[in-house]
């Protein structure tokens, strides 16, 4: 296990032993869920809401870190996997954040959930981005349609751009901490318009690419 991996499952730890910590400091039923605008709209005992998400991180860590050796192309993986595991230790440093704020919610805090969570999708697109901008082609990790996993060319032209409409994502995003109301719908929307972008994007790379090489 090296060091990024270690920092990981430290947060991972970090979150349960939390949990335990604040377990016998609230009620039966706590908060899970909030809505579009920020509001509390979900609940469960305290055991799940708790517990599900630092068990639910272990398994995505799980998940994520053996992926990658699946990858018939994980030699590609290796030329961006510092850039990877970076990424993963803000991921869940997200998660824990997530976690923290339930916890903070239940104990009385009751800070607006949808301004607090901006700065960190903000972050967390932004580091998606600079993932997206130096992922090599591979059939795990990026942008994955027909013409980007069929020429390594409109791969790279692909991510390079993708990563940028993934940093305008962040900065976007940002703007929810002053517009919170709506900050579910900028965020929804601006998604969709850079997955739309990049899909089609790739598309007309192809081409001009596979044109270029007749």
């Amino acid at each position: 296990m090296n060091r990024n991996q270690r920092i990981v499952v430290l947060m991972l730890l970090l979150m349960l032993v939390l949990s335990f910590l604040v377990y016998p400091q609230l009620p039966a039923s706590i908060t899970t869920h909030w809505g579009m605008k920020g509001e509390a709209n979900g609940f469960s005992g305290k055991t799940f809401g708790l517990f599900f998400m630092p068990i639910f991180s272990f398994a995505i860590y799980a998940f994520l870190v053996w992926i990658p050796k699946l990858d018939p192309k994980k030699k590609n993986i290796e030329e961006f996997k510092s850039t990877y595991e970076t990424f993963l230790i803000l991921f869940f440093l997200f998660m824990f954040y997530l976690h923290l704020l339930t916890i903070l919610w239940n104990l009385g805090m009751k800070v607006s959930f949808n301004q607090a969570l901006a700065p960190a999708m903000s972050v967390l697109f932004y580091s998606m981005g600079i993932l997206i901008g130096k992922a090599k082609l591979n059939y795990f990790i990026g942008i994955r349609t027909p013409w980007t996993l069929s020429n390594e060319k409109v791969w790279d032209e692909t991510h390079q751009k993708g990563g940028i409409a993934f940093k305008v994502i962040a900065i976007i995003s940002f703007l929810g901490f002053f517009f919170a109301d709506f900050y579910i719908w900028i965020l929804f929307g601006s998604i969709i318009i850079a997955t739309v972008y990049t899909i089609v994007l790739s598309y007309f790379v192809y081409k001009r690419v596979t044109k270029d090489s007749e």
